[in-house]
Protein backbone atom coordinates (compact mmCIF):
# COMPACT_ATOMS: atom_id res chain seq x y z
CA UNK A 1 0.00 0.00 0.00
CA UNK A 2 2.97 2.47 0.81
CA UNK A 3 4.74 1.70 -2.60
CA UNK A 4 1.29 2.55 -4.79
CA UNK A 5 0.91 5.46 -2.34
CA UNK A 6 4.42 6.73 -2.97
CA UNK A 7 3.67 6.20 -6.59
CA UNK A 8 0.45 8.03 -6.83
CA UNK A 9 2.14 11.36 -4.48
CA UNK A 10 5.36 11.01 -7.05
CA UNK A 11 3.51 11.45 -10.31
CA UNK A 12 0.83 13.91 -8.99
CA UNK A 13 4.25 15.92 -8.11
CA UNK A 14 5.79 15.46 -11.27
CA UNK A 15 2.69 16.62 -13.02
CA UNK A 16 2.69 19.32 -10.84
CA UNK A 17 6.45 20.17 -11.94
CA UNK A 18 5.25 20.47 -15.88
CA UNK A 19 2.79 22.76 -15.12
CA UNK A 20 4.49 25.18 -12.69
CA UNK A 21 7.92 25.95 -14.99
CA UNK A 22 6.23 25.13 -18.62
CA UNK A 23 9.45 26.57 -20.42
CA UNK A 24 11.80 24.08 -18.91
CA UNK A 25 9.59 21.52 -19.38
CA UNK A 26 9.13 22.06 -23.13
CA UNK A 27 12.69 22.14 -23.03
CA UNK A 28 13.14 18.47 -21.16
CA UNK A 29 10.25 17.20 -23.08
CA UNK A 30 11.67 18.08 -26.57
CA UNK A 31 14.65 15.99 -26.40
CA UNK A 32 12.54 12.86 -25.66
CA UNK A 33 9.97 13.67 -28.36
CA UNK A 34 11.91 14.23 -31.00
CA UNK A 35 14.14 11.07 -29.95
CA UNK A 36 10.63 9.11 -30.05
CA UNK A 37 9.60 10.25 -33.29
CA UNK A 38 12.70 9.53 -35.16
CA UNK A 39 12.65 5.68 -33.81
CA UNK A 40 9.34 5.46 -34.16
CA UNK A 41 9.19 7.33 -37.54
CA UNK A 42 11.67 4.57 -38.70
CA UNK A 43 9.70 1.53 -37.51
CA UNK A 44 6.69 3.06 -38.96
CA UNK A 45 8.28 3.49 -42.44
CA UNK A 46 9.74 -0.44 -41.96
CA UNK A 47 6.47 -1.76 -41.09
CA UNK A 48 4.78 -0.02 -44.10
CA UNK A 49 7.38 -1.40 -46.72
CA UNK A 50 7.47 -4.73 -45.40
CA UNK A 51 3.80 -4.67 -45.63
CA UNK A 52 3.76 -3.42 -49.45
CA UNK A 53 6.68 -5.79 -50.16
CA UNK A 54 4.68 -8.89 -48.91
CA UNK A 55 1.55 -8.39 -50.87
CA UNK A 56 3.23 -7.35 -53.59
CA UNK A 57 4.91 -11.23 -53.43
CA UNK A 58 1.58 -12.16 -52.41
CA UNK A 59 -0.09 -10.81 -55.48
CA UNK A 60 2.45 -11.16 -58.19
CA UNK A 61 3.54 -14.96 -56.39
CA UNK A 62 7.22 -15.49 -56.20
CA UNK A 63 7.63 -18.48 -58.34
CA UNK A 64 8.32 -15.68 -61.38
CA UNK A 65 11.56 -15.64 -63.86
CA UNK A 66 12.05 -13.00 -66.02
CA UNK A 67 13.77 -12.62 -68.92
CA UNK A 68 16.16 -9.52 -69.65
CA UNK A 69 19.15 -7.92 -70.64
CA UNK A 70 20.27 -6.57 -67.22
CA UNK A 71 20.72 -8.68 -63.91
CA UNK A 72 19.21 -7.49 -60.76
CA UNK A 73 21.78 -9.03 -58.89
CA UNK A 74 25.26 -9.84 -59.36
CA UNK A 75 26.38 -12.08 -62.24
CA UNK A 76 26.99 -15.23 -61.10
CA UNK A 77 30.72 -14.58 -62.36
CA UNK A 78 30.88 -12.18 -59.37
CA UNK A 79 32.02 -9.72 -62.36
CA UNK A 80 29.77 -6.65 -62.58
CA UNK A 81 30.04 -5.25 -66.52
CA UNK A 82 30.29 -2.20 -67.43
CA UNK A 83 26.58 -0.90 -68.86
CA UNK A 84 27.79 -0.80 -72.68
CA UNK A 85 28.17 -4.27 -72.20
CA UNK A 86 24.44 -4.71 -71.36
CA UNK A 87 23.43 -2.39 -73.61
CA UNK A 88 25.01 -4.45 -76.27
CA UNK A 89 22.95 -7.96 -75.38
CA UNK A 90 20.19 -8.87 -77.26
CA UNK A 91 16.59 -8.15 -76.16
CA UNK A 92 14.58 -11.06 -75.49
CA UNK A 93 12.81 -11.45 -79.00
CA UNK A 94 8.69 -13.54 -80.24
CA UNK A 95 11.36 -15.65 -81.49
CA UNK A 96 12.92 -16.89 -77.80
CA UNK A 97 9.35 -16.93 -76.32
CA UNK A 98 8.17 -19.46 -79.26
CA UNK A 99 11.49 -21.69 -78.71
CA UNK A 100 10.91 -21.75 -74.72
CA UNK A 101 7.38 -22.04 -74.79
CA UNK A 102 7.52 -25.17 -76.83
CA UNK A 103 10.61 -26.78 -75.46
CA UNK A 104 10.50 -25.47 -71.23
CA UNK A 105 8.44 -28.34 -69.31
CA UNK A 106 9.69 -26.37 -65.99
CA UNK A 107 7.19 -23.63 -67.06
CA UNK A 108 3.76 -23.23 -66.64
CA UNK A 109 3.08 -20.39 -68.36
CA UNK A 110 5.31 -18.25 -70.57
CA UNK A 111 4.48 -14.50 -71.30
CA UNK A 112 6.59 -12.40 -74.31
CA UNK A 113 5.85 -8.45 -73.68
CA UNK A 114 6.46 -5.35 -74.88
CA UNK A 115 6.61 -2.58 -72.55
CA UNK A 116 6.66 1.64 -73.33
CA UNK A 117 6.10 4.64 -70.81
CA UNK A 118 3.74 7.13 -72.92
CA UNK A 119 0.91 9.51 -72.86
CA UNK A 120 -2.79 8.61 -73.12
CA UNK A 121 -5.33 10.98 -74.53
CA UNK A 122 -9.18 11.18 -74.83
CA UNK A 123 -10.35 14.62 -76.00
CA UNK A 124 -8.32 17.75 -73.93
CA UNK A 125 -7.42 15.31 -71.08
CA UNK A 126 -4.12 13.35 -71.37
CA UNK A 127 -2.35 10.94 -69.19
CA UNK A 128 1.90 10.57 -69.35
CA UNK A 129 3.83 8.22 -68.05
CA UNK A 130 1.70 5.37 -68.35
CA UNK A 131 3.01 1.92 -68.45
CA UNK A 132 1.68 0.69 -72.01
CA UNK A 133 2.21 -3.50 -72.21
CA UNK A 134 1.58 -5.50 -75.32
CA UNK A 135 1.54 -8.69 -74.24
CA UNK A 136 0.94 -12.49 -75.25
CA UNK A 137 -1.67 -15.10 -74.15
CA UNK A 138 -1.47 -15.74 -70.06
CA UNK A 139 -0.62 -12.29 -68.68
CA UNK A 140 -4.37 -11.84 -67.38
CA UNK A 141 -3.52 -15.13 -64.93
CA UNK A 142 0.40 -13.92 -64.31
CA UNK A 143 -0.52 -10.64 -63.00
CA UNK A 144 -3.39 -12.27 -60.68
CA UNK A 145 -4.88 -8.80 -60.75
CA UNK A 146 -8.74 -8.87 -60.23
CA UNK A 147 -11.23 -6.93 -62.55
CA UNK A 148 -13.23 -3.77 -61.66
CA UNK A 149 -15.29 -4.42 -64.61
CA UNK A 150 -14.92 -6.04 -68.02
CA UNK A 151 -13.10 -8.99 -69.18
CA UNK A 152 -9.59 -10.31 -70.02
CA UNK A 153 -8.12 -10.35 -73.51
CA UNK A 154 -9.00 -13.74 -75.16
CA UNK A 155 -6.11 -15.72 -76.91
CA UNK A 156 -7.09 -15.01 -80.15
CA UNK A 157 -7.27 -11.06 -78.87
CA UNK A 158 -3.43 -11.23 -77.60
CA UNK A 159 -2.05 -12.81 -80.88
CA UNK A 160 -4.22 -10.73 -83.33
CA UNK A 161 -4.34 -6.68 -83.90
CA UNK A 162 -7.66 -5.69 -82.42
CA UNK A 163 -7.72 -2.18 -80.84
CA UNK A 164 -8.42 -3.17 -77.72
CA UNK A 165 -7.36 -2.78 -74.06
CA UNK A 166 -7.49 -3.05 -70.16
CA UNK A 167 -6.09 -0.28 -68.12
CA UNK A 168 -5.94 -0.03 -64.36
CA UNK A 169 -8.22 2.08 -62.10
CA UNK A 170 -5.97 5.03 -61.28
CA UNK A 171 -5.62 5.58 -65.17
CA UNK A 172 -9.20 5.29 -66.07
CA UNK A 173 -9.94 7.69 -63.49
CA UNK A 174 -7.39 10.45 -64.24
CA UNK A 175 -8.15 10.26 -67.81
CA UNK A 176 -12.11 9.42 -68.04
CA UNK A 177 -12.63 10.74 -64.88
CA UNK A 178 -14.46 7.55 -63.55
CA UNK A 179 -13.66 4.25 -63.08
CA UNK A 180 -16.20 2.89 -65.34
CA UNK A 181 -14.77 3.28 -68.65
CA UNK A 182 -15.84 -0.30 -70.37
CA UNK A 183 -16.74 0.14 -73.80
CA UNK A 184 -14.64 4.19 -73.70
CA UNK A 185 -11.91 4.53 -76.39
CA UNK A 186 -8.94 6.31 -75.49
CA UNK A 187 -6.05 7.66 -77.76
CA UNK A 188 -2.70 5.72 -77.71
CA UNK A 189 -0.13 6.91 -80.11
CA UNK A 190 -2.25 8.27 -82.45
CA UNK A 191 -4.99 5.09 -82.79
CA UNK A 192 -8.09 4.77 -80.61
CA UNK A 193 -8.12 1.91 -78.56
CA UNK A 194 -11.62 0.77 -76.62
CA UNK A 195 -11.65 -0.56 -73.39
CA UNK A 196 -12.87 -4.03 -72.72
CA UNK A 197 -11.79 -4.11 -68.92
CA UNK A 198 -10.39 -2.24 -66.14
CA UNK A 199 -7.99 -3.62 -63.11
CA UNK A 200 -9.19 -3.54 -59.78
CA UNK A 201 -7.53 -0.80 -58.03
CA UNK A 202 -4.62 -2.97 -56.23
CA UNK A 203 -1.88 0.34 -54.94
CA UNK A 204 1.36 0.48 -55.55
CA UNK A 205 3.64 -2.71 -55.11
CA UNK A 206 7.14 -2.42 -54.52
CA UNK A 207 7.70 -5.65 -56.12
CA UNK A 208 5.80 -6.04 -59.21
CA UNK A 209 6.01 -6.73 -62.53
CA UNK A 210 3.79 -4.34 -63.27
CA UNK A 211 1.77 -1.73 -62.01
CA UNK A 212 -1.65 -2.44 -62.46
CA UNK A 213 -2.80 0.60 -60.93
CA UNK A 214 -1.86 2.70 -63.50
CA UNK A 215 -0.99 1.06 -66.87
CA UNK A 216 -2.58 -0.28 -70.03
CA UNK A 217 -2.53 -3.40 -71.68
CA UNK A 218 -3.32 -4.86 -74.90
CA UNK A 219 -2.48 -7.76 -76.91
CA UNK A 220 1.26 -8.46 -78.61
CA UNK A 221 -0.06 -7.95 -81.85
CA UNK A 222 -1.22 -4.56 -81.86
CA UNK A 223 1.63 -2.99 -79.18
CA UNK A 224 4.16 -4.28 -81.89
CA UNK A 225 2.19 -1.76 -84.71
CA UNK A 226 1.78 0.81 -81.98
CA UNK A 227 4.71 1.23 -79.68
CA UNK A 228 7.69 3.05 -81.36
CA UNK A 229 10.92 1.40 -79.66
CA UNK A 230 9.20 -0.55 -77.15
CA UNK A 231 11.67 -3.02 -74.69
CA UNK A 232 11.04 -6.67 -74.66
CA UNK A 233 11.28 -9.30 -71.63
CA UNK A 234 10.29 -12.70 -70.78
CA UNK A 235 8.07 -13.27 -67.98
CA UNK A 236 7.76 -17.16 -66.59
CA UNK A 237 5.72 -19.24 -64.01
CA UNK A 238 6.82 -22.33 -62.13
CA UNK A 239 4.79 -25.50 -62.88
CA UNK A 240 3.79 -27.16 -59.95
CA UNK A 241 6.42 -29.49 -58.74
CA UNK A 242 9.70 -28.05 -60.37
CA UNK A 243 11.78 -25.93 -58.59
CA UNK A 244 13.37 -22.73 -59.89
CA UNK A 245 16.73 -23.56 -60.49
CA UNK A 246 15.40 -26.49 -62.78
CA UNK A 247 13.53 -23.46 -64.65
CA UNK A 248 16.50 -21.23 -64.99
CA UNK A 249 18.78 -24.21 -65.98
CA UNK A 250 16.06 -25.63 -68.75
CA UNK A 251 15.76 -21.83 -69.71
CA UNK A 252 19.16 -21.08 -69.93
CA UNK A 253 20.00 -24.45 -72.17
CA UNK A 254 17.20 -22.89 -74.48
CA UNK A 255 18.12 -19.44 -75.18
CA UNK A 256 21.71 -20.74 -75.43
CA UNK A 257 20.52 -22.86 -77.94
CA UNK A 258 18.72 -20.29 -79.92
CA UNK A 259 21.22 -18.05 -80.23
CA UNK A 260 23.64 -20.24 -81.33
CA UNK A 261 25.88 -19.42 -78.13
CA UNK A 262 29.59 -21.45 -78.19
CA UNK A 263 30.56 -23.13 -74.74
CA UNK A 264 32.96 -20.45 -74.46
CA UNK A 265 30.14 -17.60 -75.14
CA UNK A 266 29.24 -16.11 -71.52
CA UNK A 267 25.49 -15.36 -71.79
CA UNK A 268 24.15 -12.44 -73.25
CA UNK A 269 21.00 -12.45 -71.04
CA UNK A 270 19.87 -12.14 -67.01
CA UNK A 271 17.66 -14.28 -65.89
CA UNK A 272 16.17 -13.04 -62.36
CA UNK A 273 13.90 -14.28 -60.05
CA UNK A 274 11.13 -11.52 -58.63
CA UNK A 275 11.41 -13.61 -55.29
CA UNK A 276 15.31 -12.25 -54.84
CA UNK A 277 13.77 -8.54 -55.01
CA UNK A 278 13.17 -9.30 -51.03
CA UNK A 279 16.62 -10.13 -50.27
CA UNK A 280 17.97 -6.23 -51.98
CA UNK A 281 15.22 -4.65 -50.40
CA UNK A 282 15.56 -6.48 -46.97
CA UNK A 283 19.16 -4.87 -46.87
CA UNK A 284 17.70 -1.38 -47.86
CA UNK A 285 15.24 -2.05 -45.20
CA UNK A 286 18.21 -3.06 -43.01
CA UNK A 287 19.94 0.05 -43.85
CA UNK A 288 17.21 2.10 -43.07
CA UNK A 289 16.52 1.16 -39.56
CA UNK A 290 20.29 1.93 -38.70
CA UNK A 291 20.21 4.95 -40.01
CA UNK A 292 17.00 5.92 -38.67
CA UNK A 293 17.50 3.95 -35.09
CA UNK A 294 21.19 6.05 -35.07
CA UNK A 295 19.81 9.44 -35.12
CA UNK A 296 17.26 8.48 -33.13
CA UNK A 297 19.38 7.32 -30.66
CA UNK A 298 21.37 10.38 -30.66
CA UNK A 299 18.37 12.37 -30.02
CA UNK A 300 17.22 10.46 -26.64
CA UNK A 301 20.24 10.71 -25.79
CA UNK A 302 20.43 14.33 -25.63
CA UNK A 303 17.06 14.16 -24.12
CA UNK A 304 18.09 11.69 -21.55
CA UNK A 305 20.57 14.80 -20.37
CA UNK A 306 17.34 16.86 -20.43
CA UNK A 307 15.85 14.75 -18.20
CA UNK A 308 18.60 14.66 -15.87
CA UNK A 309 19.25 18.09 -15.97
CA UNK A 310 15.40 18.84 -14.99
CA UNK A 311 15.99 16.20 -12.18
CA UNK A 312 18.95 17.59 -10.76
CA UNK A 313 17.25 21.16 -10.85
CA UNK A 314 14.04 19.58 -9.13
CA UNK A 315 16.36 18.00 -6.59
CA UNK A 316 18.28 21.57 -5.78
CA UNK A 317 15.06 23.35 -5.53
CA UNK A 318 13.38 20.68 -3.08
CA UNK A 319 16.35 20.40 -0.35
CA UNK A 320 14.82 21.01 2.52
CA UNK A 321 11.33 19.12 1.86
CA UNK A 322 13.75 16.36 1.33
CA UNK A 323 15.59 16.94 4.62
CA UNK A 324 12.77 16.81 6.50
CA UNK A 325 11.32 13.80 4.54
CA UNK A 326 14.53 11.92 6.27
CA UNK A 327 14.04 13.60 9.42
CA UNK A 328 10.77 12.25 9.69
CA UNK A 329 12.23 8.77 8.93
CA UNK A 330 11.83 8.88 5.51
CA UNK A 331 14.32 5.99 3.88
CA UNK A 332 16.69 6.18 0.87
CA UNK A 333 14.93 4.02 -1.25
CA UNK A 334 11.36 5.84 -0.57
CA UNK A 335 13.40 9.76 -1.74
CA UNK A 336 14.72 7.50 -4.93
CA UNK A 337 11.50 6.26 -5.75
CA UNK A 338 9.60 9.73 -5.69
CA UNK A 339 12.61 11.07 -8.14
CA UNK A 340 13.03 8.19 -10.45
CA UNK A 341 8.83 8.08 -10.96
CA UNK A 342 8.80 11.80 -11.22
CA UNK A 343 11.63 11.54 -14.27
CA UNK A 344 9.90 8.28 -15.73
CA UNK A 345 6.25 10.37 -16.16
CA UNK A 346 8.40 13.62 -17.75
CA UNK A 347 10.14 11.11 -20.33
CA UNK A 348 7.22 9.30 -20.55
CA UNK A 349 4.82 12.68 -21.53
CA UNK A 350 7.89 13.57 -23.91
CA UNK A 351 7.48 9.83 -25.79
CA UNK A 352 3.24 10.97 -25.97
CA UNK A 353 4.00 14.12 -27.67
CA UNK A 354 6.60 11.85 -30.40
CA UNK A 355 4.33 9.24 -31.01
CA UNK A 356 1.05 11.81 -31.17
CA UNK A 357 3.43 13.82 -33.74
CA UNK A 358 4.06 10.39 -35.97
CA UNK A 359 0.39 9.46 -35.86
CA UNK A 360 -0.39 13.18 -36.95
CA UNK A 361 1.96 13.21 -39.56
CA UNK A 362 1.03 9.62 -40.92
CA UNK A 363 -2.59 10.88 -41.05
CA UNK A 364 -2.10 14.36 -42.63
CA UNK A 365 0.99 13.03 -45.12
CA UNK A 366 -0.46 11.76 -48.90
CA UNK A 367 -0.09 8.19 -49.85
CA UNK A 368 3.27 7.28 -51.64
CA UNK A 369 4.10 4.40 -53.47
CA UNK A 370 0.75 3.00 -52.47
CA UNK A 371 1.42 3.00 -48.40
CA UNK A 372 -0.43 4.85 -46.15
CA UNK A 373 2.64 5.26 -42.68
CA UNK A 374 0.10 4.75 -40.51
CA UNK A 375 0.76 4.30 -36.44
CA UNK A 376 0.32 0.64 -35.02
CA UNK A 377 -0.58 0.02 -31.21
CA UNK A 378 2.75 -2.34 -30.85
CA UNK A 379 4.83 0.42 -32.50
CA UNK A 380 3.12 3.56 -30.32
CA UNK A 381 4.23 1.24 -27.11
CA UNK A 382 7.07 0.49 -28.21
CA UNK A 383 7.54 3.97 -28.33
CA UNK A 384 6.51 4.80 -25.36
CA UNK A 385 8.10 2.13 -23.67
CA UNK A 386 11.56 3.63 -24.87
CA UNK A 387 10.59 6.96 -23.15
CA UNK A 388 9.60 5.46 -20.13
CA UNK A 389 13.37 3.35 -19.95
CA UNK A 390 15.14 6.66 -21.27
CA UNK A 391 13.49 8.40 -18.18
CA UNK A 392 14.25 5.84 -15.68
CA UNK A 393 18.00 5.17 -16.56
CA UNK A 394 18.63 9.41 -16.69
CA UNK A 395 16.70 9.65 -13.73
CA UNK A 396 18.25 7.59 -11.21
CA UNK A 397 21.68 9.55 -10.45
CA UNK A 398 20.07 12.35 -9.72
CA UNK A 399 17.46 10.46 -7.15
CA UNK A 400 20.37 8.84 -5.73
CA UNK A 401 22.07 12.28 -5.49
CA UNK A 402 18.89 13.12 -3.09
CA UNK A 403 18.42 9.97 -1.18
CA UNK A 404 22.22 10.59 -0.09
CA UNK A 405 21.41 13.85 1.29
CA UNK A 406 22.31 14.49 4.84
CA UNK A 407 18.87 15.58 6.72
CA UNK A 408 20.53 18.68 9.06
CA UNK A 409 22.45 19.75 5.38
CA UNK A 410 19.44 19.51 3.45
CA UNK A 411 16.89 21.29 5.92
CA UNK A 412 19.74 24.35 6.32
CA UNK A 413 19.60 24.07 2.89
Amino acid sequence: MLFFTLMRESVKVALTSLRTDRFRSALSLSGVAVGVFCVVAVMCVVSALERNISRSLTAVGGNLLIVDVYPWEEEISGEELPLWEYLKRPEPSYEDYRFIRNACPAAEDVVFMLRKEGSLRLGTAQMDNVEMIGATDGMGSLMKAPLLAGRHLSPAETGGERNICLIGAETALKLLGTEEAVGRKIQVCGVWLEVVGVFARQGRATASVVDTDCCLLTGYATARRLFPSPSSMLVLSLARGEDMSSLKAQVSTLLRSARRLGPADEDNFALNEVSSLTGALDSLLSTLSRVGLLIGCFSLLIGGFGIANIMFVSVRERTAEIGIQKSLGAKRWVIMLQYVVEGSVISLAGGLVGVAAVTLAGLLMPEMMGMRFLMSVPVALKGLALALCLGLVFSLIPAYTASRLSPVEAING
